[in-house]
């Protein structure tokens, strides 16, 4: 859970030195390699996902921050932030 941890920091980090209120911010997602289900809020087992991306790392950042939190495959995260 330290990764996880350590993301949630980082972002909560970016937002507080971009200036902006969490009241401005809808929803938050996180990329993972491998395949991911967004619904269930966690990655199918996998090499890469045990340390990485836990099935509570969709909890862990609803619990921390005021916002929807939305679990997906990296690449297909990366292609809605394009």
């Amino acid at each position: 859970m330290v990764v996880i941890s350590r993301m949630a920091q980082a972002a909560d980090e970016v937002r507080s030195k971009a200036g902006v209120n969490w009241k401005e911010i809808s929803s938050l997602g996180i990329g993972t390699p491998g395949p991911a289900r967004s619904e269930e809020g966690h990655r199918h087992s996998g090499a890469q996902s045990a340390r990485l991306v836990q099935r509570a790392a969709q909890g862990s950042f609803e619990a921390r921050f005021p916002v929807k939190v939305l679990v997906g495959n990296d690449a297909n995260v990366a292609a809605f932030g394009e």
